[in-house]
């Protein structure tokens, strides 16, 4: 109690503190800064938390800050009172915390929790930098424009974004690049922040992007603005190399990779950077970038001009991720030669390698390499003459005939592994090692005899001979007997030149026949060569065609080919035939064949085109036989897949002839026994084939798909260009064909994706399905455990995932046949070994079907039961997730047999699922909450809803934390918030009984922060019932049985059990105290107050089931009978009538303020005490003020009596501008039962009360004053000798302070007992110091006039309380005279003389003997200060009365009194001498005459003798005015001051050096000087020795301050000197020592005192 009466004096005293303004804008992501500004802190922390917990599903790193910057302490954080390592750790967490944010920018939940950064760690101030960098990426998103409008960046690279924050406008691209363009500072800046995000593990793919994009942007402009490329390279290469070698984020790494290989394109590096970043790159090496880093790696190496060394270690770190297959693709698309070559044939020559399986990778690719000759030669020289691989054995048995000196360059490049550049000066040696080369091969070439013969590497010699001579070319041509198979295979394989030429060849050979040979056999080749690129080739192609068709039937004799058994499965055309196809078909469109190579194939088609029968049908038929035979068995396969994409093309009658012809050869290539045939067909050659023939051979089609080989994917890709022309039948087989294979390849897959399956189809597969065991099974389809066979767990489970692919939402049609397949799983899943695999798959499949088209009626296969027991007996998460998900689908179509199920899925769903944290469990729960619970509270509003609830709150332990509000909030959403919050609060405090402590302090804090999650109305539902059921349990805890016995077990319907009665009272309690806590919910007033503003009607809903909850409170209150019980109920109470509007509160409050139970009253008052505290109206509480007086004039209870008025109090201060309500309150406060109580914590509260009361009332309260001040008075001065009055004298001196502020004039009569009171005091001046307040507030408020009188009253208190309170009196009159106008003290200046007469004769009265020096030392100074508000005029009577009253008075009556008031007197003149200075000087002449009797008189005292000693060297200093220099004055005074140098023991000698010193220099002339020295010198021979020390140092004194001037009085003074330095006294040898230096020092170099001496 002392405490707080103690707070409340103490606001009294500070009753001027003002309240600081309140923000009127705010930065926001969220809210116009206006808005921002009103809104409450709270708000926007669980409008955060919300956010936070929904980006912590997708970012788990996120709920490390869940209990830091996002945890409810946070709400507490000011940075301002933290100290600088704080704020710094702060920060750090902050910027981690928005780079964890970044890769959700976008999405609105981020800006929730931004949001609550900026408001409560104001990270756009202190982090401003990093805040900006961090959303740089998404610089032309629309939340970008607001982060600049928050932000306040403070380094001076980003001031380039001002005019963007001003604007409140999104960047460009462009503007950012340019910026980091001009300012190298800002993409450091940038760079550095990018690493940083990379090294803590934060780095995102846009972000990632964006620095590639900045870094490329910026080398492009400064290359086309002709920056130095050295400036280049030093600006960037360094953060690029370290994102290509930092390997935590592969975003970053890749991107690292894409600059440096620009870098490097546009500035070659130096061949020393290379190495180490290669050993970086390699070492950094993962599956997700080998594509890129061997790119980067090839781009580095191919810019190089020198050698590099490719080291086996970076061979062994690229190799263990297949690099040598990557590089054969990747040579083939980029220009990476160096790379490959280098990598190759260091793997070749590697002793670790499996050089068998590299080699035929090498052979099938090699023709497709972008590599040189010269490297063709160093990697095919690691391949051996006998080596098993034909291709590469052709192009080493070319190279074998190399001399010794191109071998000895080999050898040297392979030791080395080293792919050197040729050098200039070497080139020609080099070229002509190469002719002699191919000289040699050419002459020692051999015609190839062995069938079939193959004519590539004779064709590659053939290309080698053009390139250099062609002379060399026709001399291999004569190598061969039969020369147009080589010709042929020149025109298909060789160069352009090399064509041409064969060409040409070819065409001298038709002539050479003279039209006598029918060349028709060679028409599909030279057709093969319009499609070659050079123009030259193909018109020699039209050439030969035209020779062809120049044969006439009488000139053939002989036709190519005909007897050849090459071409015994071809077709022939007739000569006229041959003539048509050659001049009607191709020779008259040959200006377009010619320019164009490709129009072949399309050209060729439409002229084939028939439609019906003509005149041209028969040959149109034959040159399509003719073709398609050529297609069917031409030796070239180029040729063949050219005559196949051709035949591709004809359409018409024509069509099925070429599909006749070829189908043949489509069936022998499906059967098992050409399977090694099939393998050899090639990609293209195969798709060729296949797309040929059209859904009517389909069969053949399918059985192609069924070999391994390429024309199995070939058929499938066609089969599917075919499906809307294929029958349902077709479809079912092909997928069976499809799914009936033990290992699928991957174009399989890709084929089932890409079919438009039928429904029929599907539900053909399915339906029917049942799972059986066969014994004849074969190895492939070997049986699982207990006899399931594994060929149809396969192939059920084939199907299904090809259902899952085929949009299965779509396939609703299909619920039944897997609901059958379901039930088997689960009632066969001991015996399946993939049962978990297929579970999930099916309910998934189901769970989509049931979502998008929902159950309107079960099937007799849709069985509840089994889903439940599949829930309930699998430990497999997603199993459990996704039958739970499907139960939820169901509940919709059959919610009645779904309820009998749904507790045990509950009980499950409490124990294992909702203790889950991760995404896809919490969107089951969701699911199932929204969907399961909400079927059941539509089916039957009477269902258990207990027992539900409870599966929710026994799971609450095991729910994660950051989950909870979330699952309870929805749950609260589905079964109706305003029923069954209650129940969830009722269950809660039940579980609360039973826990621990802390746990129970978990519970309860969670509690609350539901309640503050839903709206007012159900707020005030919930504590409706909740205070409905305590008033239940308590009827129902004493009511009887109908047998008279007590009850022994509780039932309440808000809990699924029954309790014991000995527990129903402590749950009564916690659910009282719970109710209590919800009433007190964090802005519940405010929602209230905007409901009132928005919705008047709602409102009224509102407060009537507040009114219903206090009247169930009050009955509460009634019945309840233990004390902790009460004071919940009274709590709950309090806080809930503090919800209510101002009308209705004053209502309910005054009714309550009146209520016989005096707890319930004390419990009103602290609620209107904390509304009034809080800010309310004026016109509707201070209706309440005679409601509250009532409790005081009551005054049965001194607490409630305390209560009373310190709300009174409140009150008063709230709403001064109503003070006429308070005047009758001022009546009851100082009666009775207030200021007249006997008790003294009353009389304390009451003089409180009072205080605050004359602040309101003023001048209205002085009807009572009188009655009032009587008490007080009485009060205070009996509490000086009462031990525990402290707390009484400190309320009387603080209301004395306050009347003496109000009513100043009123209350000067009170100013002297409240003096005398004060002083007397030993607590006024203590630790509080009350004392000086009042004394300060007294000074400055009541009248001089009126407080002089008091003062000078209360002296003679003073004289009996002693020197302190002396002291404390003249601090007060010091403060009066600060205060006062001169004015003012000149009316009363006479008394306050009087005043000070006597307070100056405390020496002599012996008042204060023992501190009577401070008491005087005191009076002078104040009395000083009294001086100076007065005039000359004026003060000089003053003065000479004080002469008069310190020389004169006391002469007769008091001769030993006089002493006392002239030490007094001299003690003064000193200090008012010293103090006004040469001002009062002249006030001397008035003392002077006194002074010189008093010195000259033996029986002075030496105290008396040094003031006045001491009072004449301050007036010597202080003259200005030549005062002393007059000779009256002078002769007077000298002889005097001089005689007392005889009193030296007795004196403090430097008082007299410095008078005798100081009148020497205010008096300066030879005669005063001789008066001075001769008296003085007399003084060194007198006996005692103490007089002689003293009249030296005067002496040296004087020669030392006047110097030269007292020169002249050395020669009287040598002959004293010269005896007193024979003197055998030390000290008086030591003091003439010092007086001879100083003599020394005035006479200068020139002379000296011993020259006089002399």
């Amino acid at each position: 109690m002392a405490s707080s009466l103690q707070k409340q004096l103490q606001q009294v005293q500070n009753n001027n503190v003002l309240k600081a303004g309140k923000v009127r804008r705010a930065p926001s992501l969220l809210y116009e800064p206006k808005v921002a500004a009103d809104m409450d802190l709270e708000e926007i922390y669980i409008t955060a938390v919300s956010g936070f917990h929904e980006l912590a599903v997708r970012e788990p790193r996120l709920l490390h800050y869940e209990k830091t910057l996002l945890g409810e302490q946070s709400v507490h954080v000011d940075r301002l009172t933290l100290d600088k390592a704080e704020n710094e750790k702060l920060n750090k967490e902050c910027i981690h915390l928005l780079q964890l944010l970044a890769p959700f920018f976008t999405q609105k939940t981020t800006l929730k929790v931004l949001e609550w950064l900026i408001r409560r760690f104001s990270i756009h101030e202190y982090v401003a930098d990093e805040f900006l960098l961090t959303f740089f990426p998404y610089h032309d998103h629309p939340f970008f424009a607001r982060v600049l409008a928050c932000s306040k960046p403070s380094s001076r690279p980003m001031l380039f974004l001002k005019p963007a924050i001003e604007m409140r406008v999104a960047l460009s691209r462009a503007d950012i690049v340019h910026a980091m363009i001009r300012d190298k500072d800002l993409l450091s800046m940038f760079a550095q922040f990018a690493q940083a995000s990379a090294e803590s593990n934060t780095m995102y793919p846009v972000l990632a992007r964006f620095w590639a994009g900045v870094f490329l942007e910026s080398m492009i402009s400064w290359s086309s603005s002709n920056v130095d490329s050295n400036v280049i390279m030093d600006r960037l290469f360094l953060y690029i190399s370290y994102a290509v070698s930092y390997p935590a984020s592969t975003t970053f790494q890749i991107s690292g990779f894409m600059c440096l290989s620009a870098l490097a394109v546009s500035f070659p590096l130096h061949v020393a950077v290379i190495p180490p970043l290669l050993d970086a790159i390699t070492l950094r090496i993962t599956t997700d970038n080998i594509h890129q880093a061997l790119i980067c790696i090839g781009h580095l190496l191919q810019t190089q001009q020198g050698s590099i060394e490719f080291q086996k270690e970076w061979i062994e770190r690229l190799e263990a991720y297949g690099s040598s297959r990557l590089l054969l693709e990747l040579n083939q698309k980029y220009r990476m030669d160096k790379l490959f070559t280098m990598y190759w044939f260091t793997l070749l020559k590697s002793k670790k390698s499996n050089k068998g399986e590299l080699l035929h990778l090498l052979d099938n690719s090699f023709t497709h390499l972008h590599i040189s000759f010269e490297q063709a030669k160093l990697l095919l020289s690691t391949v051996s003459l006998q080596s098993e691989y034909s291709t590469l054995q052709s192009y080493r048995r070319v190279i074998n005939n190399v001399d010794m000196q191109d071998k000895s360059v080999t050898t040297d490049s392979q030791t080395t592994g080293v792919v050197e550049q040729p050098k200039a000066e070497d080139s020609k040696v080099s070229k002509n090692t190469d002719r002699r080369a191919l000289r040699s091969k050419i002459d020692s070439f051999e015609e190839p005899l062995k069938e079939p013969v193959d004519y590539t590497p004779c064709v590659f010699l053939a290309d080698d001979a053009l390139s250099d001579n062609l002379t060399y070319f026709y001399d291999l041509l004569h190598k061969f007997t039969k020369r147009i198979p080589f010709l042929c295979s020149c025109i298909i394989y060789g160069k352009e030149e090399t064509s041409a030429v064969a060409l040409e060849c070819l065409e001298k050979a038709i002539i050479s026949e003279s039209n006598e040979t029918d060349f028709q056999a060679l028409l599909p080749t030279t057709l093969y060569a319009l499609t070659r690129t050079s123009l030259k080739v193909r018109s020699k192609a039209l050439q030969i065609i035209s020779q062809i068709s120049q044969s006439t039937e009488k000139s053939i004799s002989n036709v190519y080919g005909l007897n050849d058994p090459e071409f015994e499965n071809f077709k022939w055309l007739s000569l006229e035939e041959v003539r048509v196809f050659c001049n009607d078909y191709i020779l008259s469109c040959s200006s377009e064949l010619q320019m164009d190579n490709s129009y072949i194939y399309s050209y060729i088609g439409e002229k084939l085109y028939a439609e019906k029968k003509s005149k041209e049908l028969s040959v149109k038929m034959a040159v399509t036989s003719f073709l398609t035979s050529h297609a069917f068995s031409s030796r070239f396969t180029e040729v063949r897949v050219f005559l196949l994409e051709v035949l591709h093309h004809v359409r018409g009658k024509v069509s099925g002839m070429k599909q006749q012809l070829l189908s043949p050869k489509l069936t022998n290539l499906s059967k098992p026994a050409n399977a090694e045939q099939a393998k050899q067909v090639t990609t293209k050659e195969a798709e060729a084939i296949v797309k040929v023939f059209d859904q009517h051979y389909f069969p053949s089609l399918l059985a192609l798909v069924k070999t391994e080989s390429a024309l199995s994917q070939a058929a499938c890709k066609h089969l599917v260009s075919l499906q809307e022309k294929l029958k349902e039948s077709q479809y079912l087989e092909l997928i069976r064909s499809l799914t009936d294979v033990e290992d699928q390849p991957s174009y399989f897959i890709d084929t089932l994706d890409a079919l438009d399956i039928p429904p029929n189809v599907f539900r053909n597969l399915l339906e029917n399905f049942q799972f059986s065991s066969k014994n004849g099974a074969s190895s492939k389809r070997a049986r699982s455990k207990e006899g399931i066979s594994a060929f149809e767990l396969r192939k059920v489970t084939s199907v299904l995932e090809l259902l899952e692919t085929k949009d299965a939402a779509s396939h609703s049609y299909l619920i039944a046949p897997l609901f059958d397949i379901l039930n088997q799983v689960i009632s066969l899943k001991d015996q399946i070994v993939s049962a978990n695999y297929l579970l999930q798959l099916l309910l998934g499949l189901l769970y989509d079907m049931v979502c998008a088209a929902p159950v309107k009626e079960l099937s007799p296969s849709i069985r509840i039961d089994t889903l439940v027991g599949c829930i309930r007996s699998t430990n497999n998460p997603q199993i459990q997730n996704k039958a739970l998900l499907l139960v939820s689908g169901l509940s919709h179509a059959a919610p009645e047999v779904v309820l009998h199920g749904v507790m045990p899925i509950f009980t499950f769903m409490g124990t294992t699922v909702l203790s889950r944290d991760d995404a896809f469990s919490i969107h089951v729960i969701e699911q199932t909450i929204k969907t399961v619970i909400s079927a059941l509270v539509k089916l039957s509003s009477d269902f258990d809803s207990s027992l539900l609830i409870s599966c929710f709150v026994n799971a609450f332990p095991h729910i994660p934390q950051h989950r909870r509000l979330r699952l309870y909030r929805m749950l609260l959403q589905t079964i109706g918030t305003h029923k069954f919050m209650s129940v969830i609060l009722i269950q809660f405090a039940e579980k609360a009984v039973a826990a621990k402590p802390s746990q129970a302090k978990v519970v309860q804090d969670f509690c609350l922060t539901l309640a503050q999650s839903i709206s007012p109305i159900d707020r005030i539902r919930t504590i409706n019932q909740c205070s409905q059921t305590c008033l239940q349990s308590f009827k129902a805890q004493t009511a009887t049985q109908s047998n008279g016995k007590p009850i022994t077990t509780v039932k309440l319907e808000q809990l699924p059990m029954e309790l014991d009665v000995s527990t129903i009272g402590t749950l009564r309690l916690k659910l009282l105290e719970l109710t209590s806590t919800v009433c007190k919910v964090r802005n519940f007033e405010s929602d209230l107050a905007r409901i009132i503003d928005s919705d008047v009607e709602q409102f009224k809903l509102i407060e009537s089931d507040l009114f219903k909850s206090l009247e169930i409170l009050l009955e509460l209150g009634d019945i309840v009978k233990s004390d902790q019980e009460i004071d919940y109920v009274y709590a709950a109470l309090r806080n809930l009538i503090a919800l209510l509007p101002e009308e209705s509160f004053c209502a309910a409050l005054a009714k309550l303020l009146h209520d016989e139970r005096t707890l319930l009253r004390r419990k009103a008052l602290g609620v209107l005490q904390q509304r009034v505290q809080r800010g309310a109206k004026v016109s509707s509480l201070v209706t309440l003020v005679p409601d509250v007086t009532f409790n005081i004039s009551n005054g049965r209870d001194e607490e409630t009596v305390q209560l009373a008025m310190d709300c009174l109090s409140d009150m008063a201060k709230r709403f001064k501008k109503n003070s006429e309500a308070f005047e009758s309150a001022i009546e009851v406060v100082s009666g009775t039962y207030g200021l007249k109580s006997k008790a003294k914590d009353v009389q304390v509260s009451s003089i409180v009360c009072i205080t605050v009361l004359s602040n309101t009332l003023g001048a209205r309260i002085l009807p009572y004053l009188a009655d009032i001040m009587e008490s007080v008075l009485s009060l205070l001065f009996g509490a000086k000798n009462d031990s525990e009055g402290d707390l009484l004298e400190l309320a009387c001196f603080s209301m004395m302070i306050d009347l003496f502020k109000v009513i100043p004039e009123f209350s000067a009569s009170y100013v002297e007992p409240t003096i005398k009171a004060a002083l007397a005091s030993d607590r006024a001046f203590g630790q509080d110091s009350i004392g000086e307040l009042l004394f300060d507030t007294i000074a400055n408020y009541v009248p001089t006039r009126h407080l002089i009188k008091s003062i000078l009253s209360a002296w003679t208190e003073c004289t009996k309380l002693g020197s302190t309170a002396a002291l404390r009196l003249l601090e007060l009159i010091e403060m009066t005279l600060q205060n006062s106008t001169r004015a003012a003290v000149g009316t009363v200046y006479k008394s306050i003389f009087r005043f000070f007469l006597d307070s100056f004769d405390s020496r002599r009265s012996l008042f204060f003997a023992e501190d009577v020096d401070n008491v005087e030392t005191k009076a002078v100074n104040v009395f000083l200060k009294f001086v100076m508000k007065l005039s000359d005029t004026t003060f000089r009577p003053l003065f000479l009365r004080l002469q008069s009253w310190a020389m004169e008075d006391l002469r007769e009556s008091d001769p030993s009194g006089i002493v006392s008031r002239q030490t007094f007197f001299y003690n003064f003149l000193t200090t008012f001498l010293d103090t006004l200075k040469s001002i009062v000087t002249n006030y001397y002449a008035y003392v002077l005459d006194s002074t010189v009797d008093i010195l000259s008189s033996k029986d002075t005292n030496s105290e008396l003798r040094h003031l006045i000693i001491s009072s004449l060297a301050v007036a010597f200093e202080n003259d200005t005015e030549e005062f002393w220099i007059v000779p009256a004055r002078f002769n007077l005074l000298v002889p005097v001051l001089l005689e007392q140098i005889q009193y030296a023991p007795l004196l403090d000698n430097k008082v007299l050096i410095k008078a005798i010193t100081e009148l020497a220099n205010v008096a300066p002339s030879s005669e005063n000087y001789k008066a001075i020295n001769t008296p003085l010198l007399q003084h060194l021979r007198s006996e005692n020795t103490d007089v002689r020390v003293l009249a030296i140092q005067i002496e040296t004194q004087l020669y030392g301050r006047l110097a030269e001037q007292w020169v002249s009085t050395l020669p009287q003074s040598v002959p004293f000197i010269a005896e007193i330095m024979e003197d055998d006294d030390e000290n008086v040898e030591a003091a003439t020592t010092e007086l001879v230096r100083i003599v020394d020092d005035c006479l200068g170099d020139n002379e000296s005192l011993q020259d006089y001496l002399t």
